[in-house]
């Protein structure tokens, strides 16, 4: 036998083995990722599915929830009707019966006209009076709801929405019964109140759900009995006993992933999960078939890859063997190291490849060598990048979680401290630290909401008329407590040359104080930090502002300098846990300047401190402000008095604390304050006095009725006062467009939560100091 045609076996049967244990290892590979993968997708369906059944069942406990706080309800203690003494088959009718019962049979009526999945509305007293909606419910003589399993359930249960067991009704449909305590005016119990809740709809939906080919639902309740089963719709609720063992050992096992052995013999993968709320469990099932029915496709895709290459080989070196061979082996050999991945983490085995792929051959052989080189480098970059920029990402995400944690840290510790404490000097410390600490939360959230702006290209900016030396003294008042505490030299000098501005002040005050901030927080105690403004350029109305602020800080390297203004990236990681902060001000700050024809860079050397400088054109621009009437307004607006005794301003608000809130910080300037609990409440007490109120502040997303549409029938009420009385969005939606459409409804102007009593104070001062408020 010839060395060639020893050589072509040789290279034959290694070339055989080769593709032999790539195809299995790859194959068990696959067949791993696969069950990885099906067991992740059948989370995220269980997830889905525990959000829809939580979602379709949650507006009965809003609900009875709601129901049981009207004060209708608690007051009810002995107005309603009793069975206790009845003799005989009893049908509620409300007709002839006293107007309080009336109308809770009315309230309970609206509720179950809300929802088509709703069904009978009830309630009970402890008394063993009772009321439900609709009519025509028969009860047995003698009816004693405190005696019934369902009221128990409720009485005893430690959560405040029960759910009961599902059960079929006498026309077949699944119900089950939404139900809640209830406590009268004084907080003592008084009994329950519930709603039957169909889950037909629900269970519709559940049963046709089917995940790939084979995967399909099953859905049990507390008690272990089926609500729904995507494979045999005859099941029903009833003892678990009497359902398959299958069926059974899925209700009681743990919840996780495990195989079994379906009726029909065939093997079956289960993935389960327990719903907090409710207590059910969720199971989604596939036939292990499916699962595997990839890898068998990959291998025998591999089989014939690996079998055509082995022939077409074969035939390439029995052709010229002398010629190819040696190219051919080293780049096999190559190949085999960039398939096992060790090039991307060993230079040794880097330094081996790119020999292998130096080799020398002819035609085909010296093309391969190129490609694979080509290849390996494009790799190797993306490699890199990747890996740089999942660094980048986890670090940010890391240093995000630290800046939020921290202050909430602050908040919830501090609450307990003044919670603990009898000392008024103490409470006032811990207050003023939440208070700054709440401050340094909504900077970390309002730099991510930003930074999101920026991401969606959504970034917009403002114009008002400003004074610069007004808007950076303002800036070094804020940043200054800082300077103060770590005993730094903090200067600032204004070129006179700077005339008043027309432009967006809040955002370049943003940008100043992200860069005074840096500067005093990297610059150690009793260093300097100077800031310095001077008018640059002036050209056809335009003035070009240069900012330079220079520190005595810990200074910057070039390769740092580099990634200063990159989203998610900061300087050091290591500095940045020394020192904090999120990373997201200086990109921010230079899409802020250059939205305004600007620039931003930096100077810096190691231990010599650095210099931020950034530049801005801004319009000088008065009289487009003196048309628009801003000027004198503002004034005017500004040198209103603090206190507005006899104005009486109606708050639309649907969270209690935040009404609290509005209340407490009003209380000191005099005003009278009528509350609403939604849109349509706020309509009602306003068209039942219209003269009574000066102004209205109003919530945007509200139960029943929500704040744009309160304002348009405020507006369309007919009566000059609902024409011309001023409504002030006081709203958590601060976007621009945002507040566009509270205009664009009708409000005349906005203030955004968390509440700035200054914003607040100026809006008082804007609409209330000119009018002659009526006497409350």
């Amino acid at each position: 036998m010839s060395i060639r045609t020893r050589l072509i076996l040789i290279f034959s049967i290694c070339l055989l083995l080769a593709s032999g244990s790539i195809s299995l290892i790859v194959f068990f590979s696959a067949r791993e990722s696969a069950q990885s993968d099906f067991h992740a997708l059948a989370s995220s369906q269980l997830e889905r599915v525990e959000e829809h059944i939580r979602t379709f069942i949650e507006p009965g406990a809003m609900s009875v929830k709601y129901l049981a706080g009207l004060d209708l309800v608690r007051n009810s203690r002995g107005k309603l009707t009793s069975y206790l003494g009845t003799t005989e088959t009893t049908t509620l009718f409300y007709a002839n019966h006293p107007p309080y019962e009336r109308r809770i049979y009315d309230e309970f009526i609206r509720i179950h006209d809300s929802n088509d999945n709703f069904g009978l509305v009830f309630m009970a007293n402890d008394d063993g009076q009772y009321a439900q909606a609709p009519e025509g419910h028969i009860k047995a003589p003698g009816y004693d709801p405190r005696k019934r399993p369902w009221y128990s359930d409720v009485m005893n249960g430690k959560s405040d929405v029960v759910l009961s067991a599902p059960y079929l009704t006498t026309g077949g449909g699944m119900v089950c019964s939404i139900m809640v305590r209830t406590f009268d005016m004084e907080g003592r119990p008084l009994g329950m109140l519930g709603v039957d809740y169909s889950l037909a709809s629900m269970t519709k939906d559940l049963h046709a759900r089917r995940i790939l080919k084979t995967g399909y639902l099953v859905v049990f309740d507390a008690n272990g009995r089926i609500i729904t089963d995507g494979r045999h719709p005859e099941y029903v609720p009833m003892e678990p006993e009497e359902y398959p063992e299958l069926r059974r050992r899925m209700a009681r096992e743990p919840d996780g992933a495990y195989d079994s052995v379906g009726s029909r013999g065939i093997a079956e993968y289960i993935v389960t999960r327990t719903m907090a709320a409710t207590g059910w469990k969720i199971a989604v099932i596939f036939d292990r078939s499916e699962l595997t029915a990839s890898s068998y496709v990959l291998l025998r895709t591999i089989v014939y890859a690996s079998v055509v290459v082995l022939l077409l080989a074969f035939a390439i070196i029995s052709f010229s063997a002398r010629r190819i061979v040696h190219p051919i082996l080293e780049l096999v050999e190559a190949s085999s190291i960039i398939s096992s991945g060790e090039y991307e983490t060993s230079e040794t085995v880097r330094a081996r490849l790119h020999e292998k792929l130096s080799v020398t051959g002819q035609g085909e052989s010296r093309q391969l060598s190129e490609a694979l080189n080509s290849m390996v480098d494009t790799l190797q970059e993306r490699i890199e990048a990747a890996l740089a920029a999942s660094r980048a990402k986890s670090e940010f995400l890391s240093n995000m979680s630290h800046e939020m944690r921290t202050p909430m840290n602050a908040i919830i510790g501090m609450t307990a401290i003044a919670r603990s404490s009898d000392d008024a000097e103490k409470k006032d410390y811990c207050l003023d630290r939440i208070r700054d600490a709440s401050a340094h939360l909504l900077g970390v959230i309002n730099d991510i909401l930003d930074m999101s702006k920026i991401e969606a290209n959504k970034f917009e900016l403002s114009s008002t008329e400003f004074d610069f030396e007004a808007m950076l003294r303002k800036v070094l008042d804020i940043v200054g407590y800082r300077a103060k505490e770590k005993r730094q030299d903090l200067s600032a000098h204004v070129d006179e040359k700077i005339p008043p501005l027309y432009g967006d002040d809040q955002r370049l005050a943003q940008v100043v104080a992200n860069l005074l901030s840096n500067a005093v927080k990297f610059t150690p105690e009793g260093g300097r930090v100077r800031l310095e403004a001077k008018l640059a350029k002036e050209e056809d109305g335009v003035c070009t502002i240069l900012v330079e602020i220079t520190d005595t800080g810990i200074g910057i390297t070039e390769e740092q300098q580099a990634r200063l203004f990159h989203t998610f990236e900061q300087a050091d990681s290591g500095i940045s846990r020394k020192f904090g902060g999120t990373g997201l001000g200086l990109p921010i700050s230079k899409r802020i300047v250059e939205l305004m024809g600007g620039a931003i860079w930096a100077d810096s050397e190691p231990g010599e401190g650095s210099t931020f400088s950034f530049t801005a054109q801004v319009r000088r621009d008065r009289s487009t402000a003196a048309e628009r009437g801003e000027g004198d307004a503002g004034e005017e607006t500004k040198e209103g008095p603090d206190r507005f005794e006899g104005c009486r301003i109606l708050l639309a608000e649907d969270v209690e604390i935040n009404r609290e809130v509005v209340i407490a910080l009003l209380e000191p300037t005099g005003v009278s304050i009528d509350c609403a609990e939604n849109g349509a409440e706020a309509v009602r007490l306003f068209t039942a006095s219209p003269d009574r109120y000066d102004l209205i502040f109003m919530d945007l997303q509200m139960p029943e009725m929500d704040g744009y549409e309160a304002t348009r029938r405020i507006r369309a009420s007919g009566t000059e006062k609902g024409a011309r009385i001023p409504i002030v969005a006081m709203t958590a939606n601060v976007f621009r467009e945002d507040i566009e459409k509270c205009l664009a409804a009708g409000m005349n102007d906005h203030v955004g939560k968390p509440l700035d009593m200054g914003e607040v104070m100026e809006r008082l001062r804007k609409y209330l100091a000119s009018r002659s408020c009526p006497q409350a």
